[in-house]
């Protein structure tokens, strides 16, 4: 290459990187007016805005742990007993700093997925009777990391816990959820 051939391929770069530039800073908002900022949702997307966990989102992880509980052989060999056994299922414990979390919908999850399922019978925790086989602990935890530029995960878990009579613990599950929130943006 002659130094007129990379005169005129330097000349071209800078045009072209100078136009680029500048016509990038000089664009007007097309957004304005228009509904250039609105997405669809997928059906049954759950959709998070900030890094807060949502009711839906800890009714499903309640739901899909009791799931596991369910599908344990300990609780597997209740329906070969001559009669089903009786739950207490207690009002989960909330030691999360989100205030936001409603317990007993959560409690209301696991008491339906144990009813559906027909291996067992519920018995309100209220009740004054101490005629029970089992209770089922439910807690709520999660734990937070921070990063460069306001970046933050947050993991909440639910743990249930299966006790007799005599509290013994006799079976543990649980699943967790990550929610994260991205760095602040320079701009």
């Amino acid at each position: 290459m002659n130094a007129r051939q990379l005169s005129c391929l330097l000349s071209s770069l800078t045009l072209a990187f100078g136009s680029a530039f500048f016509s990038g800073c000089a664009q007007v908002p097309t957004s304005i007016g228009s509904q250039s900022n609105v997405g669809m949702i997928a059906e049954g997307e759950r959709v998070h805005l900030d890094d807060k966990i949502t009711a839906e989102d800890m009714v499903a992880l309640a739901g899909k742990v009791t799931e596991k509980m369910l599908g344990s052989s300990r609780v597997q060999s209740w329906p070969g007993k001559k009669k089903q056994p009786l739950l207490v299922i207690a009002v989960p414990e909330n030691t999360t700093h989100d205030a936001n979390i409603i317990t007993e919908d959560l409690q209301d999850e696991i008491i339906a997925k144990v009813l559906d399922s027909g291996v067992a019978r519920v018995i309100d925790e209220s009740s004054v009777s101490s005629r029970y086989d089992y209770i089922i602990k439910t807690t709520i935890t999660s734990t937070s990391q921070r990063g460069n530029g306001g970046s933050k995960v947050t993991y909440y878990t639910c743990k249930l816990q299966l006790f007799s009579l005599r509290g013994e613990r006799l079976g543990q599950w649980h699943d967790k959820i990550g929610m994260t929130k991205a760095p602040r943006s320079f701009f």
